[in-house]
């Protein structure tokens, strides 16, 4: 516990430093203002400013994307409850019952309702991320090859069944991606692979480009293809703030929001995506009065907002503990740290003490600048809408490519990028999740590395994939991960079927 404490004090020490609470502020800042365009993410600004991170120490860059994610996920608030329409799949739910008070006339309200759910899920999943990850990290010491081939192939299973309406275009998805980390030298004898005869190939798929092109270009070009406009808003009237008779009342719905937001986050590939849908129908479940769900519900709207937030603490977890990304946003974290040379996962505690008191750090004490600056924010906010939304667009996808550009001055990572983000607009039109394609890019690599040399370490046996206790149990979970969407499909059906019979 004492380690635990003393984790939590340096970050925040070194979090409240004047440059570390720029970079967070200005993160926050960032974060709120492109989370308030339609279309646009933390997840955009992040992949656009990775090339000015380059010249940052890796604590600085942990405060500073700290700083973006925190606040664009308050920003998309903004324009899910003034216009209706959620900023990104995490706030959709927002939208829905948020939409309902600015159009009763209580948008400040609403508004005012996010921002103290959003704070309150924050720095509650920051706690808990600092009593999981750091026992997490040191018990990951003694994973092995097979216990992190184990949790790459966990990861990969959660990402391809819990993001997209199929499971199985999931799968699909992800086994596009790791068809992809074939490409270039053989991880065990540096032969090269796929390459087809092209000197770029040799080296292999540039994994930024990939991820950008994937998530970033692709979701600007689906994004300019929708017909939502961004009408000139009204300005939110009323107090922002809610009384202690709301709070009291919105406390319940909160904390419900905050563990499940939490625990889900914490799942790779789950994210804030599916946090928030959980947590909107357990409120539901949960509430004394269902009937007021989508006509403007604020145990709805609260508990999908904590859990949006406290996603990201939970999204953190596996990241620095187990080197495994809790969601896109910190894939490009994680992207961040390999670029300057620190690997997160086991014995990261020892390898770049740093680097986890930033993570809690910025986390805690982003919260409460997202707090102020959001405060702040919220009346003006309106004045966002009359952005046009081409320049935005445009302006984003020029800035990503430069960025894309700059890691390696090649050309021929840019035409992959944008190649990526075509057939990632294709994937999205066609139901295809992209978030367990982005994922596979990273783990994809993993799995085979640790697969193959487990095999070595064995002498070609696969017994060690079944006798290690630490494996089994991994595995097993993924395989009832990857199992469960179709049982759950076959018991609803069976359900369906029986209840016919019995009606009189």
């Amino acid at each position: 516990m004492e380690g635990l404490i003393g984790v939590a004090v340096s970050g925040v020490v070194a979090a409240i430093q004047p440059l570390p609470l720029a970079l967070i502020s200005l993160g926050v800042i960032i974060g709120i203002v492109v989370g308030a365009l339609p279309g646009l993410s933390s997840l955009t600004a992040m992949a656009v400013l990775i090339p000015i991170t380059f010249g940052m120490e890796p604590a600085n860059a942990v405060f500073f994307f700290m700083g973006i994610i925190i606040g664009g996920q308050f920003g998309n608030s903004l324009p899910a409850v003034l216009i209706g329409t959620p900023g990104t799949p995490a706030s959709i739910m927002s939208a829905v019952e948020g939409y309902e008070f600015q159009k009763r006339g209580e948008g400040g309200k609403a508004l005012g309702l996010s921002l103290v759910s959003s704070t309150f899920g924050q720095l509650l999943s920051g706690i808990g991320f600092v009593l999981l990850v750091i026992p997490l990290a040191d018990f990951s010491v003694r994973f092995l090859f097979p216990e992190i081939f184990a949790l790459s192939v966990l990861g990969l299973t959660t990402a391809a069944t819990l993001t997209g309406r199929s499971p199985v275009k999931g799968i699909v998805a992800a086994a596009f991606g790791i068809a992809l980390t074939t490409i270039g030298p053989d991880p065990v004898t540096s032969r090269p692979r796929f390459s087809f005869g092209y000197l770029e190939l040799e080296v292999g798929l540039d994994v930024v480009s990939m991820i950008v092109g994937i998530l970033v270009v692709s979701e600007l070009i689906h994004a300019s293809r929708q017909s939502f406009s961004w009408p000139e808003g009204q300005r939110a009237t009323g107090r922002i703030l809610p009384t202690l008779s709301e709070l009291k009342k919105a406390s319940g719905p909160m904390g419900l929001g905050t563990v499940i937001g939490f625990f889900i986050g914490a799942l790779p590939g789950a994210g804030a995506s599916v946090a928030h849908f959980v947590a909107y129908g357990q409120a539901k479940l949960f509430s004394r009065h269902p009937e007021r769900f989508g006509k403007g519900s604020m145990e709805g709207f609260v508990a999908a907002d904590a859990a949006n937030n406290a996603s990201s603490g939970g999204e953190l977890t596996p990241t620095l503990g187990l080197g495994i990304p809790g969601g896109p946003g910190m894939v490009l974290v994680l992207v961040v740290l390999l670029i300057h040379g620190i690997t997160p996962g086991p014995g990261l505690l020892q390898s770049a003490p740093g680097v986890l008191e930033a993570a809690v750090g910025g986390l805690l004490v982003g919260t409460v600048a997202m707090f102020v600056f959001g405060y702040l924010s919220i009346r003006p906010a309106v004045y966002l809408f009359s952005v046009s939304r081409p320049a935005v667009y445009v302006g984003a996808l020029v800035i990503s490519l430069i960025g894309i550009y700059s890691l390696r001055s090649s050309s021929f990572d840019v035409y992959v990028s944008l190649i990526a983000g075509t057939v990632g607009y294709f994937m999205r039109r066609y139901g295809y999740p992209v978030a367990p394609t982005a994922l596979a890019l990273i783990l994809g690599g993993l799995i085979e590395e640790n697969l193959r040399r487990g095999l070595v370490m064995t002498y070609g046996s696969f017994a060690v994939f079944f006798t290690r206790p630490a494996v089994v149990v991994i595995l097993a979970l993924a395989g009832i991960v990857l199992l469960q969407p179709a049982v759950t499909s076959y018991l609803r059906k069976r359900r369906r079927t029986a209840a016919p019979r019995r009606a009189p």
